[in-house]
């Protein structure tokens, strides 16, 4: 299987950053109406709550398109486990309906984690309804989550268009920030091979067949079978339905049947040792279907073993900077490169991109000046440009606003190049760094 690096970056002009004034604490409220069609104020999160708890060691971060408006929303507190380890608990997560596909969520969810690491915490928990696949797909396959902790109607009975009419069942994930087996499942694009995963794996609910009209828009409904609980294999399969809301409109009996079933075969498999480790969403010959894959781990599961490299071992980011700044206006572009690249792993959301950013500044102008690439050094440039001018006008102390003027300036030079000798490097202005508060 061949596995490509995922690249997954803000569109141009986004920003994920905290909340700062009471307009934004007052924007979130109305977007939590929006994004999980709150039909009653009283479920909305309260902007008091929001302040306080970004005050005192929570977090509530937004998504702002390049108009400044609030398109996405993260909340979450600290908390501590039942042996009571100290913990980030991940509350809510939503995107407003008319900006999903632009991978919000899952980029909210980095910055978090990003911001959790430089508290010292390894751990954040949070709820999700276990048969909206969607939400397991990025809880699971895409952050690296587990679940071994089923609980039965959370929150009772809610009036919401997501929740109305079933018990509020939910896993509870684990997400160890800090565990090798988090930061791979971040760094690499995992290609969904469903039909030889089911192929090659026992399916423990294998469905029974059912009348051709119990399919909606394609999506198969099928009737859930008798369930295989011996808990032979090491890894097993679990249908559920691709789109459990389509299930709820088409026939709630239907629905509850999944619900009902789905928790029996996940609280009987939890308690034998296994976790849900991944969803696999796709096409099938009898339509679309979702398979959550179970896993018995022998031994210390790998979530609990972190990276290699400690925090302690890893310069800190402003050291790094400083080193950067000295290499680069003293012309030594690809050491300056080098300096920020073990950061710019660890980094998180804005930091990360406002780090890549300088690092191919400086590959640019090395291309430039050391192999005369003049049309790498333009690709390199332009993105950097683009990438930069969301963090305008300072970030960690330099002065972007002049920095990136300086680019543009230098691209649309090198833009008009026959030779790269030409290039006069007085147009490579120095990066302005004062010290962060």
């Amino acid at each position: 299987m061949q596995i490509t690096p995922r690249a997954i970056r803000l569109p141009p002009g986004y920003q994920i950053r905290r909340l700062l004034d009471p307009e934004e604490y007052r924007d979130a409220e109305e977007l939590m109406g929006s994004a999980w069609g709150i039909l009653d104020r009283v479920d909305i999160t309260p902007r008091h709550v929001l302040v306080t708890a970004q005050k005192n060691g929570g977090l509530v971060l937004g998504a702002f398109a390049p108009d400044g408006q609030l398109v996405g929303f993260l909340f979450g507190f600290l908390g501590t486990t039942a042996e009571g380890k100290l913990k980030h608990v991940s509350h809510q997560v939503g995107v407003h309906p008319q900006y999903r596909g632009l991978h919000l969520g899952y980029l909210l969810k980095r910055a978090q984690r990003g911001e959790v690491r430089r508290q010292g915490l390894d751990l954040i928990t949070w709820t999700y309804d276990p048969l909206e696949t969607v939400n397991a797909h990025l809880n699971l396959t895409q952050l690296g989550a587990v679940c071994s902790t089923y609980l039965r109607n959370v929150y009772g009975e809610l009036r919401d268009n997501l929740n109305r009419g079933l018990p509020t069942d939910r896993f509870q994930v684990d997400w160890w920030v800090r565990s090798g087996w988090v930061h791979e499942r971040l760094s690499l694009a995992h290609p969904a091979a469903l039909a030889e995963t089911v192929a090659r794996l026992p399916v423990i609910n294998r469905p029974r067949g059912q009348p051709a009209e119990q399919s909606v828009e394609g999506i198969d409904l099928p009737l859930l079978g008798e369930l295989d609980l011996t808990f032979t294999a090491a890894e097993v399969l679990l249908r559920v339905p691709y789109n459990f809301q389509a299930v709820k409109a088409w026939n709630l009996d239907l629905a509850t049947e999944w619900r009902m079933q789905t928790r029996t075969a996940l609280e009987r498999h939890f308690e034998a040792g296994y976790f849900a480790v991944e969803m696999l969403r796709g096409d099938l010959a009898e339509g679309k279907a979702a398979f959550y894959r179970l896993w018995r781990p022998e031994g210390t599961p790998p979530w609990r073993i972190y990276e290699h490299t400690s925090d302690e071992a890893t310069s800190s980011v402003d050291e790094a900077l400083r080193q950067f700044v000295q290499l680069y206006n003293d012309g030594l572009y690809w050491k300056a490169h080098e300096v920020l690249e073990t950061p710019w792993r660890d980094a998180e959301g804005d930091e990360r991109a406002f780090l890549q950013g300088l690092i191919r500044s400086a590959a640019a102008f090395h291309k430039l000046v050391v192999q005369g690439n003049t049309r790498g050094a333009a690709r390199h440039l332009a993105w950097v440009i683009d990438t930069l001018t969301a963090l305008e006008p300072t970030y960690r102390g330099v002065d972007l606003a002049a920095f990136v003027a300086g680019l543009r300036h230098a691209l649309a030079v090198v833009a008009e190049l026959d030779d790269p000798a030409a290039f006069d490097r007085a147009l490579i202005l120095p990066v302005l760094l004062t010290p962060s508060p």
